[in-house]
C-alpha cells in the first residue's frame, strides 16, 4: 500500500513539475511559437481547412453550440445586459441595426471586397460610427485585418 501511494505522489510531482516547466518556456518563447504557428498554417492553409470542415461535420459543432446557447441561455442574456449596458456597445448596434435596415429596405446588395476584390463572405464595415450610413463591403479575412489594425481601412 505505501508503495503504491509513494508512486502516486511521484507521479503528481512529476506532473507538477512539467506542467510548471511547459508553461514557463511556453511564456519565453510565445513569439517563436506563434511564428511558427502562422508559418506552419500557411504551408498547409488547405490541408487544415479541410480537415477542420470534416471535423466540424462529423463533430456537428453547429448543433453543440446551439445546445450550449439553449442551455446556457440565462448565462448568455446577463452578458448582453451588461455588455450594452456601456453606451458606446449600446450605439454600436443601434448604428448596426440601422445600416442593416438601410441595406434590406433598398435592395443593397454586396459586390465584393473593396479591398482585395474576393467576392465570399462580404461584411459591412463602418469607418465612423457617427455616421452610420457610411460604410465599405470587405470580405471576412480583410474585415479581421483592419480590426487588428494589420490593414487600413
Amino acid at each position: 500500500m505505501k508503495a503504491k501511494k509513494k508512486k502516486d505522489y511521484q507521479q503528481e510531482h512529476r506532473k507538477k513539475y512539467f506542467q510548471e516547466y511547459h508553461k514557463e518556456y511556453y511564456q519565453k518563447n510565445k513569439d517563436k511559437r506563434n511564428r511558427y504557428h502562422r508559418e506552419y498554417y500557411q504551408k498547409n492553409k488547405e490541408r487544415l481547412r479541410k480537415w477542420y470542415r470534416e471535423y466540424n461535420k462529423r463533430n456537428n459543432r453547429v448543433l453543440y453550440y446551439k445546445k450550449w446557447r439553449e442551455k446556457n441561455k440565462e448565462k448568455l442574456n446577463n452578458w448582453y445586459r451588461e455588455y450594452y449596458k456601456d453606451s458606446e456597445n449600446k450605439r454600436k448596434k443601434d448604428v448596426r441595426l440601422k445600416t442593416n435596415n438601410y441595406v434590406r429596405y433598398n435592395n443593397i446588395r454586396p459586390e465584393k471586397c473593396v479591398k482585395c476584390g474576393s467576392n465570399k463572405n462580404i461584411e459591412k464595415h463602418h469607418l465612423n460610427y457617427n455616421q452610420p450610413l457610411k460604410f465599405i463591403w470587405v470580405c471576412r479575412k480583410c474585415h479581421r485585418k483592419i480590426h487588428r489594425k494589420e490593414m487600413d481601412a
